[in-house]
């Protein structure tokens, strides 16, 4: 019935019954039919998700459909129904692990499309509730759920309720469990005095904590520092595995997992967490329990928890703050009289890492492997601006009120925000101007200011710009936090500008040449999407397409010079990322500072790189892509993808954390490579 009364509403829509206003009533006896018809489908499916498990799953075309036709503005379910109904096996038969990937990949995109739609509904109509209920002498109860109500009497609430039925099973046959590990646990059993709950990451990060504690967030972005002495951060959002955020907490040796339980989840916050604590009198308090927190990590990949005793000496009141303690120094390089500096100048105290290693790369991997022409503004250029050239006289004294410790330490973001507005104004000179396009010429970067002066003069105006918005990002609030934490002063950093060409990407990638969750160093792993690099490290909504891949066979393949063996690929799980970013024509100004890539501290994502134009963000369709379509053609990439690591590796002799991505034509190109932290 479920799919006969879909169809019928489809008919419905074809027609254009539903907007034909001929006066004789026919649209609006049609309009009455189509509410009748989504009513008893949902009363239908509501009785027959009491079949639990794999058989609801005959459940999801129709039902999915049903919410497009019902939905405004429907483009990502209309790409969920798409990927859906283009898979290969959705019966309740004989589901291989890859059908199970596959399956739960676009159930994932499923449920996050669904979960914004509740999002929009309880924006829009839960405030016009708060405004109308109470003079209209409405229950609180009623009032505080009108929305959910809404929702639930909607088709919204049964694709959501077949996806929560659904998904334990898939998670089973796929073999991913409850919990997934993004970044491990120093040791088996990780003890905290306190557990939090907050509703994203990003509020806590400005708080110091003064015994070890756990943090239970619903949001992890990525654009956030872990706070001082949290020891793990448990989510319910799926940061990507080669993500900034989720680098810097394997650097920090804090245990980051996303639990995908969703009753589970609910019960850690509802059952051992307190609210966090918005003042250190309310951190001494505590969460209000007697016993520590134990978190268990298994061998399968799984957590489990426990209250247990204060560890052995320590009073359960009062337990010693803990911490990764560093012996890190950070440097602070002199400008050397130049404004732009090719390959050959990649030195020490010139420039950072990210240059350094491309100009190690240089005549040493296989012709394949391409590398983008590269010419970098150096160390110190920002602060010689500021200080030499008499325009920029009041912004450095301004900026150095900001940024000086009392200030700083009384309300960074506001301070810091301040510093930032201002870098932008600095006056850059023409001299400057000038190196740094002869720089690029020289360089090979092929940039031609086409069109009148007016066009020249508003590409020179972008350029100056994402080159400020680099050397602001010194003054990044998770920048400073971060910082802090390894006791460094956030203004001896110093910002070298790598400028490259944007690569039109059609695949970009991350690879770690260690596998960082399991610590295997004869394992690659590596993450995939599609457009520019920035959805996966700036760990957008979603998953990557991400795999491991034997160095063994890799060596062998490459000693032997075969075809790689799509056998030696293991897929760990498909991609269910909704958005693409794509920048067709562009240059992009790296971020390369002296406190990114310190021995000991991991800067990954602290500051930001920046193109001259802003990327188009479009919705993916991955359902229709050879990389999905092509199990030949994808094998063949991943291998390609895996070996760029392996030769990497070979090449600067240490685990390698690579970036890069392949055009339209097939070209395979890194864009930067640093040690794996």
């Amino acid at each position: 019935f479920i799919q006969c009364a879909v169809d019928a509403r489809c008919i419905l829509e074809e027609m254009g019954a539903l907007r034909q206003g001929d006066g004789n009533g026919a649209a609006r006896d049609c309009l009455y039919l189509d509410a009748a018809l989504e009513s008893q489908i949902r009363a239908c499916a509501e009785a027959a998700a009491g079949n639990q498990g794999l058989d609801v799953a005959r459940l999801v075309s129709p039902l999915l459909q049903n919410l497009c036709l019902s939905t405004g503005d429907n483009a990502e379910l209309c790409y969920c129904l798409q990927a859906w109904q283009g898979l290969p096996n959705t019966s309740t038969q004989g589901i291989s692990k890859e059908e199970a990937l596959l399956m739960s990949a676009v159930v994932d995109r499923m449920k996050r499309a669904v979960g914004d739609l509740i999002e929009r509904a309880n924006a829009e109509l839960q405030p016009i509730a708060n405004a109308v209920g109470p003079p209209t002498g409405c229950d609180d109860w009623a009032v505080e759920l009108f929305t959910e109500e809404v929702v639930r009497g909607g088709p919204a609430f049964c694709v959501s309720l077949v996806i929560s039925l659904l998904e334990p099973s898939l998670r089973t046959l796929a073999e991913l469990g409850s919990w997934q590990i993004i970044s491990p646990a120093p040791e088996k059993t990780l003890l905290a005095k306190n557990v939090y709950h907050a509703q994203e990451l990003y509020a806590c990060m400005k708080l110091s904590f003064a015994s070890p504690c756990v943090l239970v967030c619903d949001r992890v972005t990525g654009e956030e520092d872990i706070p001082e002495n949290c020891v793990a951060v448990v989510t319910r959002d799926s940061p990507d595995m080669l993500s900034h955020i989720a680098v810097r907490a394997r650097n920090e040796k804090v245990l980051l997992a996303t639990c995908h339980d969703e009753a589970e989840f609910e019960r850690i916050k509802a059952n051992e967490a307190a609210p966090v604590p918005t003042s250190a009198a309310g951190d001494a308090a505590g969460d209000g329990r007697n016993q520590w927190f134990a978190l268990n990590s298994t061998g399968s990949g799984s957590l489990t928890y426990e209250r247990c005793d204060a560890p052995g000496g320590q009073e359960s009141g009062a337990a010693a703050a803990t911490g990764v303690s560093r012996n890190v120094r950070i440097s602070s390089p002199k400008w050397r009289g130049k404004y732009a500096v090719g390959m050959d100048g990649f030195k020490d105290e010139v420039v950072g890492a990210k240059s350094k290693n491309l100009a190690g790369l240089r005549d040493k991997l296989p012709g394949w492997i391409r590398l983008p022409e590269s010419v970098t503004i150096p160390f110190g250029t920002f602060e010689h601006v500021l200080e030499k050239v008499g325009a920029n006289s009041a912004l450095k004294a301004d900026i150095a009120r900001l940024t000086s410790s009392d200030r700083v330490s009384e309300d960074p973001e506001e301070a810091l925000e301040k510093a930032k507005a201002l870098a932008m104004e600095v006056s850059i000179p023409s001299e400057m101007r000038a190196a740094v396009v002869e720089g690029m010429r020289e360089a090979g970067i092929d940039w031609r200011f086409e069109g009148g002066s007016k066009a020249r003069l508003r590409q020179e105006e972008q350029i100056e710009a994402a080159i400020k918005s680099v050397w602001a990002s010194k003054f990044n609030l998770r920048a400073y936090y971060s910082l802090h934490k390894a006791k460094l002063n956030f203004m001896d950093v110093r910002m070298a500008v790598l400028i490259q060409k944007v690569v039109n990407a059609k695949y970009a990638f991350v690879i770690h040449t260690t596998n960082p969750s399991t610590g295997d160093a004869g394992e690659v792993y590596c993450e995939v999407v599609k457009g520019l690099g920035e959805v996966l490290v700036g760990n957008y909504p979603g998953r990557a397409l991400s795999f491991t891949c034997d160095k063994r066979a890799l060596a062998a393949a490459s000693e032997s010079g075969q075809e790689q063996d799509a056998r030696m690929i293991q897929i760990e799980s498909f991609p269910s990322k909704s958005v693409g970013l794509y920048l067709p024509e562009s240059l992009i100004f790296r971020s390369d500072s002296n406190g990114e890539d310190l021995e000991g501290y991991a800067g990954a994502g602290l500051y930001d790189s920046v193109p001259m134009h802003e990327p188009e963000a479009r919705m993916v369709d991955y359902a229709s892509d050879p990389i999905m379509q092509d199990a030949g053609f994808r094998n063949r990439l991943l291998a390609q993808i895996a070996r760029v690591g392996y030769e990497l590796e070979q090449v600067l002799g240490s685990p390698q954390d690579i970036e890069g991505c392949i055009d339209d034509d097939g070209n395979l190109y890194v864009v930067q490579t640093r040690p794996q932290m």
